[in-house]
């Protein structure tokens, strides 16, 4: 399975409809989609987040050994160095809204987000 099996096709159309679109298939991460208001315009937020740190122990291995606080601001630091190096305009339309619990990234634009939740699951190393 990949991220196009997990983000339906419609997912505007729900967003519209709803306000907000959720999934938390891949705990745990946990997608979301909702309407925003960013810098005066209205957007649609794509955002994954995650706070479960013990779930994801070989990555926290990979970035204690780095010197990386194990916590949202530095999931999102790391996160964002491993897709720099293999896709630097996708790193530069992504959003940080982290916070030391929580690691959240977010993008609006469909293409991106599945281009991201691809990157972190290579990243986490899970078979969607």
């Amino acid at each position: 399975m990949n991220s196009k099996n997990i983000i339906p096709a419609n997912i505007d159309q729900i967003v519209v409809e709803n306000g907000i679109w959720e999934n938390d298939k891949l705990s745990p991460i946990f997608l979301s989609a909702l309407e925003i208001n960013y810098k005066g315009e209205d957007k649609i937020s794509y955002q994954l987040e995650f706070g479960s740190w013990e779930k994801l122990g070989k990555v926290n291995t990979l970035l204690h050994k780095n010197g990386i606080e194990l916590d949202g601001y530095g999931w999102e630091l790391f996160i964002r160095k491993f897709i720099r190096e293999r896709n630097p305009t996708l790193e530069k339309n992504i959003k940080g809204d982290s916070e030391s619990e929580t690691c959240v990234l977010w993008v609006d634009n469909l293409e991106n987000y599945i281009s991201l939740l691809d990157n972190i699951t290579l990243f986490i190393n899970l078979e969607l």
